[in-house]
């Protein structure tokens, strides 16, 4: 029976906001039409009265029994009632009117969500309902509340409308999460009811706790306080006040001053001119009145003037020394601008290289192999769908002993060649990172390496002969990555016992941080990629944080941010374009990029420094403070159990009105300095999530029940590096870093020997390649590195191929 609309109108057919909603409808009209074998008689009322009329359905044995939703207070009266669902509207107590004492029965015709007659448990649910979960039916049952969530008796104007969301949609999304029912109380409009179990209910209440502080912060600016009723004093600034707004006004008038151009030329005795490259328009690329270089034209106390006629800038000013700076600053801006440009061209210094497989390890064919299980796993980069990518494995017959002697001697001068074509790309890059004013971070990564962008081999083969795919390697179409994946979990739990077993060489990063419970190694960082967007544009942004300021909340520990940064990525860049999707967040730009394919072990290793622009102004909009007070990360407590991999955080974030999180990078890092260096080895574990979109504003979510893609990898730098180009962001318009970038100078030698050295008074002893040559050790410590993580890959296969003969661990070693 449909529900009853007025004495003198036709039946109407709702408009509802999901598919399928009429089919369903017609369905289950049809069906309670052929169990009765008569059609569904329909109600007429008046707008005075409006008493149901009740059927009955005769029930056969071959036939579904008929779904009936019954009146909570009068039991005697069934009614078949079929309505349509509009999310947010749930609660039967609060959208219906029910039969008072003393008052004919009635029910309300507005729609209601999940009202739908149930069927089977069998059945399928038609696609676009939503069925009632538990709880759900026990309210919808009359049955009392199992827990009520109180807010405060105050709140200002526009509160409601930012906690309950339109049609109470931010109640629904928590009880969707939950698994729970949440709805507003009919009696106190300070309370809210919920149904569900224990744990669903408490961590609701978290929830909402959450949401009523992001509404109560969201409309207190429209709050008059006592303090604000009243007049303000207009008392005299202090003395500090005042020479704070002195020097204000007149850096602000000087600024306007030498803005403009000067009257009489002739009034300046020094004249300074700066030839200016043809190929790059200045307007572009500095403003359309060359207003980038403001601060230089008052730092320097001169005005600088662009002549078309001479390609060229025309500097005025009184002292020769400030002539010269501001000559040098805009020589400065030149060499920013060109080294962006080539991060973004077909020079930029991006280097494919191959380590030469020992006499031992020489085979005559290199695989190629298509269907490889990181195919469709990559975080770091995104391509086409159907460009999954090879990996490369040595493959074939061994040469002739003849050949492979040969092979000895051609070896030798390959790694000489490889050294020192890697020092000359290197200085190459440093030299470009001089002049970068952005987020730098150099850094040392090891991993797989998958071919996207190769030369096919003839015919229907899928190998290539080694020395032609080495030099194919060298080559400008070779497009790879390397993907952060050393390999199982058992591989990175084998690394990090190595590491914690050798405490004489590896000391733990974080050995006095308090905030670190029994895990003086481990820290948290996480990356968020963000789609900033107002009414007509949209941005894809990324934030960098660290956690830390932990406590203790039940059985978790919960972090939050202490480090962060706000970063804008690059429209454009040398990876190939994933569709139409939005992979901004995942394109990197950087001086230098260099990957090292070792063939034999199947491992490689990535020398990058990568560069993100700071997003202006990020600490003035309140948008983001709000979303980085919002963001914690819940980790459980540590037990025996998960002592080498650490337990499995859980990321809480809120989106915000015009931010959204599209996808989160969870990473669990364990970071020990080698030796008395300051080298820094780390090992990884990934935690990749596509957050859940469009959720409603300032609710709290996480990413709880989405299947992460979790990886293991590793890492070398060095904390010279953190420092050194820690300062490159912050450095004024055409200034370069205060460091040099001379590679003697950058890689300066630690006086230590390597991790298999003997030790002498407490570290490894110096080995003597080692003492003059700083960048000789750096590429020592990267094959020490790509030992361990081999070592580590061979302990965990034998351990695996041990417990399938049934060796106990405790009997493996």
């Amino acid at each position: 029976m449909a529900a009853p609309g007025k004495a003198k109108a036709k039946a109407k057919d709702f408009d509802f906001e999901f598919s399928g909603a009429r089919k369903w409808r017609a369905y289950a009209e049809g069906e309670a039409a052929a169990s009765s074998g008569s059609k569904v008689q329909r109600a007429q009322t008046s707008t005075e009265s409006a008493t149901p009329q009740p059927t009955t359905t005769p029930q056969t044995e071959s036939q579904p029994p008929a779904p009936v939703l019954r009146s909570p207070t009068i039991p005697a009266q069934t009614f078949t009632v079929v309505s349509y669902a509009r999310p947010g509207r749930s609660n039967l107590g609060r959208h219906s009117n029910y039969p008072q004492s003393g008052q004919p029965g009635r029910f309300n015709a507005l729609p209601d969500i999940q009202a739908i007659n149930r069927r089977r448990d069998h059945d399928v649910a038609p696609e676009g309902i939503i069925l009632d979960n538990e709880a759900h039916q026990r309210a919808r049952a009359g049955e009392p509340p199992d827990d009520l969530y109180n807010f405060s008796l105050f709140f200002p104007d526009g509160f409601k409308g930012k906690f309950y969301g339109p049609r109470d949609i931010n109640l629904s999304y928590i009880a969707a999460k939950t698994d729970t029912y949440i709805a507003p109380s009919a009696s106190d409009i300070h309370t809210v009811e919920m149904w569900g179990p224990r744990e669903g209910i408490e961590e609701a209440k978290e929830d909402l706790y959450k949401l009523g502080q992001f509404a109560l912060k969201s409309t207190r600016l429209g709050v008059v306080t006592a303090k604000e009723k009243f007049g303000k004093t207009n008392a005299p600034p202090t003395e500090v006040q005042a020479e704070r707004i002195a020097k204000s006004h007149s850096a602000e008038a000087k600024r306007q001053h030498y803005k403009q151009a000067p009257e009489d030329l002739t009034a300046f005795p020094v004249i300074g001119v700066f030839s200016w490259p043809e190929d790059i328009n200045p307007q572009t690329a500095l403003g359309m009145n060359t207003e980038a270089f403001d601060s230089i034209r008052s730092d320097h106390e001169c005005h600088i003037e662009y002549v078309r006629e001479t390609q060229s800038f025309l500097v005025y000013g009184m002292k020769t020394a400030n002539v010269q700076e501001a000559l040098d600053r805009i020589h400065g801006v030149l060499c920013e601008i060109a080294t962006k440009n080539r991060c973004l061209s077909a020079t930029a210094t991006r280097i494919h290289m191959v380590v030469p497989p020992t006499p031992e390890q020489l085979l005559k064919g290199v695989h190629l192999d298509s269907n490889h299980n990181l195919k469709d796993r990559q975080i770091t980069v995104k391509r086409l769908p159907e460009n999954g990518g090879v990996q490369c494995h040595l493959t074939g017959r061994k040469p002739t002993q003849k050949a492979l002697a040969a092979w000895e001697k051609k070896r030798e001068t390959l790694l000489k060649a490889n050294s020192a074509f890697l020092r000359k790309v290197v200085q190459r890059g440093l030299d470009d990172t001089l002049y970068c004013r952005a987020h730098v971070v150099m850094k040392v990564n090891f991993g797989t390496l998958v071919l996207f962008g190769y030369q096919r081999p003839a015919g229907n083969s899928t190998s290539h002969d080694t020395m032609y795919f080495m030099e194919m390697m060298r080559g400008k179409g070779i497009h790879a990555e390397v993907l952060r994946h050393i390999g199982s979990m058992n591989v990175a739990k084998e690394l990090i016992s190595i590491c914690r077993t050798r405490d004489e060489i590896f000391t733990p990063i974080h050995k006095n941080s308090p905030y670190i419970l029994g895990r003086p190694e481990m820290i948290y960082t996480a990356t968020f990629a963000l789609t900033l967007s107002d009414s007509s544009t949209s941005t894809d942004i990324r934030l960098e944080c660290q956690f830390g300021k932990e406590e203790i909340v039940g059985n978790k520990q919960q972090f939050r941010i202490i480090h962060w940064s706000w970063l804008s990525t690059p429209r454009h860049g040398h990876q190939y374009r994933a569709s139409h999707d939005n992979e901004g967040a995942y394109k990197r730009k950087g001086p230098l990029d260099i990957k090292v394919l070792d063939l034999a072990e199947n491992l490689a290793w990535q020398l990058e420094i990568s560069s993100y622009s700071r997003l202006p102004l990020a600490d003035l909009y309140p948008i983001f403070n709000d979303f980085i007070h919002n963001v914690t990360l819940d980790v459980p407590l540590p037990t025996p159990a998960d002592r080498e991999e650490g337990p499995v955080p859980l990321m809480n974030f809120v989106n915000l009105h015009g931010l959204d999180v599209e996808s989160v990078c969870v990473k669990t890092k364990f970071q020990w300095y080698i030796s008395t260096t300051p080298y820094i080895f780390e090992v990884t574990k990934y935690d990749f999530y596509l957050t859940p979109r469009h959720t409603p504003e300032g609710v709290s979510a996480n990413v709880k029940g989405i299947p992460p893609d979790t990886r293991w990898g590793a890492s070398l730098t060095s904390q010279e590096w953190i420092d050194k180009l820690g300062t490159q962001w912050c450095l004024p318009i055409g200034c370069r870093g205060m460091w040099k970038p001379a590679i003697n100078a950058f890689f300066k030698p630690t006086k230590v020997g390597g991790i298999n050295d003997p030790l002498v008074d407490g570290k490894p002893k110096e080995r003597a390649e080692w003492a003059e040559d700083g960048f000789k050790e750096f590429e020592g410590r990267i094959e020490e590195c790509l030992e361990l993580i081999v070592k580590a890959k061979k302990s965990s296969k034998r351990r695996a191929e041990m417990a399938r003969r049934g060796v106990h661990e405790d009997d493996m070693d």
